[in-house]
């Protein structure tokens, strides 16, 4: 990796990257406004450090003139650690430590608000869904909820609407042309480890979404030629599908954002809207993915 060094254009805040992967040099003054460079930075940092790697970010003359710029910071090492990394900070007289280390406290208050928050508006969005099935798309939830909660919902709808057994949502990366499963209910590891990535040339039903963009309704998957892959069919047939219909989810441009899988266990007609819930779904993961693909 080469040097490369950013002046960013408030205050005095510079990125410095020597060129070791994992590693970041920050000085002058971080300003609220600078927070949103300094989180591309540091996400590039994790990333280039890789699981098992050592992120080390030296602020030894950095200073902080507002609150976001620190909680990037926390962010960070938050980031790093959930990717098998360890963080280290290096910081001569300790200021941004004990800074740190105060927030940290404070964000395992406000995370623990925020989880109460979603699983409060999860609970009243199920209740709703029984009774109004396009609960999901209502301002009264997506006006308060956040993206995870709304990916959450997504699933919760595709079970009480769509009176799916099992299910998975898939988000589509567009750079790569990959879905990967975001959210899923009722699947084992194994599953999930074999259709962790799909991309348009895999024998299933969300593969054969991306590679003809339209929905694609199975009903028996014994009797379907998509799943002539035997090892498609046995991963498939050990999850306990024997039906599985895939939707794209687009957004109003008609970019595609993911596929939603509803999954049943028996091969008899449906009691639930799948295509409802679908409609729904693609509504507002719109509204919590406005730049449509990942």
């Amino acid at each position: 990796m080469n040097h490369t060094s950013d002046e960013l254009g408030t205050g005095t805040a510079r990125i410095e990257r020597p060129g070791a992967a994992g590693f970041v040099v920050l000085s002058g003054t971080f300003d609220d406004d600078a927070a949103g460079a300094l989180h591309t930075a540091l996400a590039d940092v994790v990333q280039s450090a890789g699981r098992g790697g050592k992120v080390v970010v030296d602020t030894r003359d950095m200073g902080l003139a507002g609150a976001k710029a620190l909680s990037v910071l926390l962010r960070a090492r938050q980031a790093a650690l959930a990717a098998g990394c360890m963080f280290s900070l290096i910081d001569t007289d300790q200021e941004i430590h004990g800074l740190m280390k105060v927030s940290a406290a404070q964000q395992r208050v406000v995370d623990a608000e925020i989880n109460s928050t979603r699983l409060a508006l999860l609970a009243d969005v199920r209740d709703r869904l029984r009774g109004d099935p396009s609960a999901l798309v209502h301002d009264e939830f997506l006006g308060v909820a956040d993206r995870r909660t709304v990916l959450d919902a997504i699933i919760v709808a595709a079970v009480v609407v769509g009176d799916a057994d099992a299910c998975d949502l898939q988000l589509y990366h567009s750079k790569t042309g990959v879905l990967t499963i975001e959210r899923q209910r009722g699947f084992s590891p194994a599953f999930l480890d074999f259709f962790a990535a799909v991309d348009a040339g895999v024998p299933s039903a969300c593969g054969a979404v991306l590679a003809t963009g339209e929905s694609v309704l199975v009903d028996d998957i014994a009797a379907s030629p998509l799943f002539a892959d035997l090892a498609t069919f046995e991963a498939l047939m050990l999850a306990g599908t024997r039906a599985v219909w895939s939707y794209p989810l687009r957004d109003a441009r008609d970019e595609l954002l993911g596929v939603l899988s509803f999954h049943y266990r028996t091969t008899r007609p449906r009691d639930g809207r799948p295509e409802l819930v679908a409609r729904t779904a693609a509504q507002a993961l719109s509204v919590v993915s406005p730049d449509g693909r990942g």
